[in-house]
């Protein structure tokens, strides 16, 4: 998806990201991708940034390859 931005007539991607909810927190992932970028843990919102590290999320856990 682009946007034409109007002051700089240049094109500026804009990325789609999905949630996805498990019993143990919530993760965001990028659909171009498919990689996730951010993990919040329940039940106090403790993040962690995944960005450019691969994990695979299971409902049971977060599993670092």
């Amino acid at each position: 998806m682009r946007r034409r931005e109007k002051d700089n007539d240049k094109v500026v991607n804009l990325f789609r990201y999905e949630v996805r909810e498990f019993s143990w927190g919530t993760a965001v992932r990028e659909q171009r991708t498919g990689k996730y970028l951010e993990i919040f843990l329940k039940p106090d919102g403790q993040e962690i940034d995944v960005e450019g590290i691969p994990v695979e999320l299971h409902e049971n856990g977060i599993e670092f390859l």
